[in-house]
């Protein structure tokens, strides 16, 4: 069944006025699915990843004024990429993914475009040999970039929480493996007002089931911290917010004492 992806926005002028609408993205050729929305003065871009029944990928970034009408869209021109995230960082947007290489493993991705959708730049992250992803992605004070996701766990079974640090550019400055014994993923990394980062994911217990995890590193790639959410059922993250009071916000999904499902 072919889907297509229908973001709704509810804009709030005030408490006693507000106005809405609905935006169907995609076509009825592809499975697409809308991963990120932000925000640019009176515009709003939305990152879109569809997938043809052959297999193929296809990005795109659509844009719209405040009232949902249509401005323009464009596609990322990169071959086997799967888009995952999108921030702006300063008047870009950088994306995050993963691309699939010559040996048919995935890269980490980064990408950097300017706000009339040229290319500035896009890097690939990881070895050859074993699959890589960045499922979030953050802008730190000094204008540095960290993605986070995943990668083979080399201690362990399963993966392991895989960070790279760059700079404005994209340039490699250091890369990190946070492992365990048992299988984990990060999902979104957040820079915090004084250059340390958190990053939020899942992790496996022995029992199979997952926990958040949540962890804060300095700018060096060293654990300052490391907190597991030790719920009974099974659970993990999707998305965090630093909030204006400087405290850390994790969301995501769990299962209940009634039911396993999320």
């Amino acid at each position: 069944m072919k889907q297509l992806a229908v973001i709704f926005i509810l804009l709030i002028s005030n408490l006693a006025h507000s106005q809405s609408f609905e935006i169907v993205l995609g076509d009825s050729t592809q499975n697409c699915t809308a991963k990120s929305i932000v925000t640019m003065g009176s515009k709003v871009s939305i990152l879109v990843s569809c997938t043809s029944s052959g297999g193929t990928y296809n990005n795109f970034i659509y844009q719209y004024d405040s009232m949902g009408q249509y401005i323009n869209s464009f596609e990322l021109p990169v071959n086997e990429l799967i888009v995952e995230r999108m921030v702006l960082s300063g008047n870009n947007f950088l994306v995050c993914g993963s691309v699939y290489d010559s040996t048919g493993d995935a890269q980490a991705f980064l990408m950097m475009a300017d706000t009339n959708y040229n290319i500035l730049w896009e890097k690939r992250f990881g070895a050859l040999s074993t699959d890589e992803s960045f499922n979030g992605v953050c802008t730190l004070p000094d204008k540095s970039i960290t993605g986070c996701g995943y990668t083979q766990n080399p201690s362990g079974s399963g993966n392991a929480i895989y960070a790279v640090k760059t700079d404005s550019s994209g340039n490699f400055i250091w890369e990190q493996f946070y492992t365990s014994a048992f299988s984990s993923t990060a999902d979104q990394i957040l820079s915090l007002n004084d250059g340390t980062l958190v990053i939020s994911g899942d992790r496996s217990s022995s029992s199979g089931l997952f926990n958040n995890v949540t962890m804060r590193i300095d700018s060096s790639s060293s654990l300052i911290w490391e907190h597991e959410s030790l719920n009974p059922y099974n659970n993990g993250c999707k998305n965090d917010l630093y909030t204006s009071d400087g405290n850390v916000l994790v969301v995501g999904e769990s299962a209940t004492a009634t039911s396993p499902f999320f």
